[in-house]
């Protein structure tokens, strides 16, 4: 490309040759043209060199990592790579639909905030779950919204931010595994208001190698995520207390069950009223099973 494009499409993979072509299809496909597609490959060993090959886009960028060095890594790649002002990202098991960053943009047009994001729909098996729930309107600035400071689900694949907000929020910590774009997006939050566009202009599959559905790497990321954010978290009590049982629910069925009943025992004193806490200790008396059916749960009310 002779000239610099203005978006920056980051998609980063590892092993997923057989699916990773419909992902780039639906960058490259794009109504808005004024963008290159960078793909960040994550030490992959299968037919993910070769299935580029067959793409012959001028915009369209390779980029190898020397090892899997994790998706955190690949997206902070990316971002050194990216030559546009703005950043946006997919996953390489996920589609845009065809005017995602037009439908952007437009929505963009006089708008004071430091990032945007739209919907998506989430596909899980039979489930299918709208994310988020409805328009949740924009952020404060300093000040994040409650859903925010509560859910991550403000996943990459619907962002477009301008390259110096990432710059300046310092990027995707490579230390998580899962929720490295909560984090990010909790810091950009901070910077400014952040703009929703409540369109669905994602469709994210939920496949069986998908790290969000690799429920195990919650508890570290979790602890990571909660000692990041800790004075954040503490202004409410609500929210306070959301992390906690958070917490407790994820370390008694995946991580460490000490911290999670010291974290179960938490919620239950901060809110000896809820159902919650008292619903969740009664399935850790029945074991994993009773915690795995709170799990299904939950991922059947909010998408994982």
């Amino acid at each position: 490309m002779s000239t610099m494009p203005k978006v920056s499409v980051i998609i980063p993979t590892f092993n997923r040759a057989h699916i990773l072509g419909r992902a780039i299809a639906s960058v490259l496909g794009q109504t808005y043209s004024d963008l290159e597609l960078i793909v960040v490959d994550d030490g992959s060993s299968d037919g993910t060199a070769a299935l580029i090959q067959t793409f012959p886009d001028p915009r369209l960028r390779y980029v190898q990592q020397p090892r899997n060095l994790g998706v955190s890594a690949a997206r902070n790649r990316g971002i050194a790579e990216a030559r546009g002002e703005w950043l946006a990202f997919l996953d390489s098991d996920d589609l845009w639909l065809p005017q995602k960053l037009d439908r952007q943009f437009a929505a963009l047009s006089g708008v004071d905030c430091v990032a945007s994001y739209c919907s998506l729909l989430r596909m899980d098996g039979k489930i299918s779950i709208e994310v988020p729930f409805g328009d949740v309107g924009s952020n404060s600035g300093p000040k994040p919204w409650p859903s925010l400071l509560m859910d991550g689900i403000w996943c990459t694949q619907t962002w477009l931010v301008p390259k110096r907000v990432v710059i300046e929020a310092g990027q995707f910590d490579e230390r998580m595994k899962i929720w490295e774009d909560w984090d990010l997006l909790l810091r950009i939050a901070l910077l400014g208001p952040i703009h929703h566009l409540p369109e669905v202009l994602v469709h994210s599959t939920v496949s069986h190698d998908s790290l969000v559905g690799q429920h195990q790497n919650r508890p570290t990321s979790l602890r990571i995520l909660q000692q990041k954010h800790a004075e954040l978290f503490s202004r409410d009590a609500t929210v306070a207390a959301h992390h906690i049982y958070t917490r407790a629910r994820f370390e008694l069925l995946y991580g460490d069950w000490m911290q999670g009943w010291r974290a179960l025992a938490r919620v239950i004193v901060l809110q000896p009223t809820r159902k919650r806490g008292w619903g969740l200790l009664a399935a850790s008396l029945t074991g994993r099973k009773g915690l795995q059916h709170i799990a299904e749960w939950a991922k059947q009310r909010k998408g994982g």
